[in-house]
């Protein structure tokens, strides 16, 4: 994505500026989480219901010492770079010059303050990040559409156990991304379009 592109993302998906950057300024690490501290936090807080386990892990589990360093590294510059990313699109718009880091930071803004992960679980959906809390005023309605939504899992394939995620849109009907449609119905080839 190009810089401009990605501005415009972020700013579609944070309109105020200013209190994106309060939020930085006061706990940077409330917008971009650190995945070290998820692990350890998701580790202390996993519960079990009905004897079924997580699949993201067994709590204390052993983490790569080297790995969990670079993606702090990764994680510090990406939250410097947010902080001045955010300066500098409020003073320039789209038309900000961004460094590595700058984009970086926006990415992350993306991806952990705008859309989230949030781990389902035995078909419920842990705690969402605060900023996304009103999903537990429409819990039982989101968890409900779970039921119809799955990995997409192949046999047979030389390299792959699973391709994707589909949902149920019907019966017998499953609706999923062009890429993965193209990979198992590659004989229709330009006629599958959006």
């Amino acid at each position: 994505m190009k810089p401009a592109e990605l501005i415009r993302e972020m700013m579609r998906i944070v309109p105020d500026l200013d209190e994106m950057h309060e939020r930085l300024s006061q706990d940077v690490s409330a917008v971009i989480p650190s995945p070290t501290e998820e692990r350890h936090q998701r580790a202390a807080t996993r519960r079990y219901r009905n004897g079924v386990r997580a699949i993201v892990g067994e709590p204390g589990e052993v983490i790569d010492e080297e790995l969990t360093r670079a993606e702090d590294r990764l994680i510090d510059r990406a939250r410097r770079g947010a902080k001045s990313a955010v300066e500098k699109v409020k003073r320039h718009g789209t038309g900000a010059v961004l460094d590595a880091d700058d984009i970086l930071g926006l990415e992350a803004i993306v991806v952990w303050d705008g859309r989230p992960a949030i781990l389902i679980q035995d078909g419920h959906f842990l705690e969402p990040p605060e900023r996304w809390r009103r999903l537990n005023e429409s819990r039982a309605e989101i968890e409900k559409v779970f039921e119809s939504v799955g990995r997409v899992e192949v046999q047979g394939h030389p390299t792959l156990d699973w391709v994707g995620t589909a949902f149920m849109a019907g019966p017998n009907l499953a609706l999923t991304i062009l890429r993965l449609s193209k990979r198992f119905l590659p004989q229709y080839g330009d006629r599958l379009r959006r």
